[in-house]
């Protein structure tokens, strides 16, 4: 009985296997730029919210504005949540489960 040979022995099959290969990485690569200039624009994001909280915590400090308690909390807790969603979707993002 003769044992079944699953390689292309074909040198056209040899080389559309290696444009297949050649064509995946290049899709792989281009996915992981995307992914990391949506990362990177998310920080961006994330950055400016945080640096506009703790400006007007520090000018309730100095006081030159005055703010209810309320609002203070809520920029506070909206600050928290914001980097927790980033936090999640950086992680979802970058680190993809392969099927």
């Amino acid at each position: 009985m003769k044992l079944l040979d699953y390689r292309p022995t074909d040198e056209s099959l040899i080389r559309i296997n290696r444009k297949v290969v050649a064509e995946e990485l290049r899709e792989m690569k281009l996915e992981s730029t995307q992914r990391s200039f949506i990362c990177y624009g998310l920080f961006a994001l994330f950055a400016i919210n945080t640096l506009f909280t703790l400006t007007l915590i520090l000018f309730l400090g100095v006081g030159s504005i005055v703010l209810s308690d309320t609002i203070i909390v809520t920029l506070i807790a909206e600050t928290v949540a914001h980097g927790a969603a980033m936090f999640f979707t950086v992680i979802k993002s970058l680190f993809k489960r392969r099927e």
